[in-house]
C-alpha cells in the first residue's frame, strides 16, 4: 500500500505545478517514476499518457464553459497530432532505454527554458496570469497591425470573449501548413516520450498562426487529451500500461491540480516557475546522465 501512497504523491506534485505554471504533468511524472521509483521508463511513458489523457479531459470541460476551443482549428490540426503520435507510439519498441531518456533529458531542458522565457515575457508586458481560470489575461491593447483579430472587420474571422477586456476579440487563423507540420511533430514528442507536446503546439498557434494565447491554450489542451487516447491505446496493446499504477498517479494528478487551480490565486507564479525551473533542471540533466549509465540519484 505504500507504494500507491507514493505514486498518488507523485501525481499530486506533477498536477498541482502543471496547473498553475501551465504545462504537462508528464514533464515531471516520466523521471520521477524512471529515476526515482526505477520503472523501465517505457512504463513510465505510458503511464504518463495515461494522466495528460486524464488532465486534459478533466481542464477541457472549463475551457469549452468559457468557449475559449476553437474547435474546428483543433480538430483539423489534431488529424496530424493523432498520425505523429501514432508513429511516435510504434517507434517507442524500436529505440534503447538509453536514447529515450537522453531524448527526454533535451526535451525537459527545453521545457525549463521555455518556461523561463514565458515567465520572463509576461512581466515585461505587464501581463496579469489567472490560472484560476486556467489561462493568462493578457493588457487590452488598442488594435494594430499587429493584432490583427482585434480589428472592427470580423468577416471570416473567429471570435471569443476577451474577459480582460470584456469585450469580443476576433482573429483569423492563419499559416495553416505550418501548423499541419508542427502538429505532427508534437504528436511524434508525445507518443514517444509521453508528453503533451503543448510547448510546442501552443506558441505555433499564438505566433504563427495568430491565434490568440487564450484560444491556443484552451485549444491545444483539447488536442492533447484526443492525442493521449490514441497513443494510450498502442502503448496498452504492447503491455506498456500497468493499471494499478496509473490508476495511482491519475487519481493524484487530478487531486494535484484541482488543488493547484485554487491556490494558484493566492501566490505569486514566478516562485513557482523557479522551483518548477530547478526541478526541471535537476531532472533534465540526471536523465541525460542517465543516457550514459551515470545516476544522481
Amino acid at each position: 500500500m505504500i507504494i500507491y501512497l507514493y505514486l498518488i504523491l507523485i501525481g499530486i506534485g506533477a498536477g498541482f505545478l502543471g496547473s498553475i505554471v501551465g504545462i504537462g504533468g508528464g514533464i515531471i511524472i516520466v523521471p520521477v517514476l524512471s529515476l526515482l521509483m526505477k520503472m523501465p521508463i517505457q512504463n513510465a511513458i505510458g503511464t504518463s499518457l495515461v494522466a495528460v489523457m486524464a488532465t486534459s479531459i478533466s481542464a477541457s470541460r472549463l475551457f469549452f464553459k468559457q468557449d475559449l476551443t476553437n474547435l474546428k482549428t483543433g480538430l483539423v490540426l489534431e488529424i496530424f497530432t493523432t498520425a505523429g503520435a501514432i508513429t511516435g507510439s510504434i517507434l517507442i519498441s524500436y529505440i534503447k532505454s538509453n536514447i529515450l531518456f537522453g531524448l527526454f533529458g533535451l526535451l525537459t531542458l527545453v521545457s525549463a527554458y521555455f518556461s523561463y522565457r514565458k515567465n520572463i515575457s509576461y512581466q515585461k508586458n505587464n501581463t496579469v496570469e489567472t490560472a484560476c481560470e486556467g489561462k493568462f489575461l493578457e493588457p487590452n491593447h488598442e488594435s494594430d497591425g499587429n493584432n490583427d483579430f482585434l480589428k472592427i472587420n470580423t468577416e471570416g474571422k473567429e471570435k471569443y470573449y476577451d474577459s480582460a477586456s470584456k469585450q469580443t476579440a476576433y482573429y483569423k487563423v492563419k499559416n495553416y501548413p505550418v501548423g499541419f507540420s508542427t502538429s505532427f511533430i508534437a504528436g511524434i514528442m508525445s507518443g514517444l516520450l509521453g508528453v503533451g507536446g503543448g510547448f510546442i503546439k501552443v506558441p505555433t498557434m499564438n505566433l504563427l498562426m495568430n491565434i490568440p494565447m487564450k484560444v491556443a491554450a484552451a485549444t491545444s489542451n483539447f488536442m492533447i487529451g484526443i492525442t493521449a487516447v490514441a497513443s494510450s491505446i498502442i502503448y496498452l496493446t504492447k503491455g506498456l500500461i500497468i493499471p494499478d499504477i496509473t490508476a495511482a498517479v491519475v487519481v493524484g494528478v487530478l487531486l494535484g491540480g484541482t488543488a493547484g487551480s485554487f491556490t494558484a490565486c493566492r501566490i505569486k507564479n514566478k516562485y513557482i516557475v523557479i522551483i518548477l525551473m530547478v526541478i526541471l533542471i535537476i531532472f533534465g540533466i540526471n536523465m541525460i546522465l542517465k543516457a550514459f549509465g551515470l545516476n544522481l540519484f
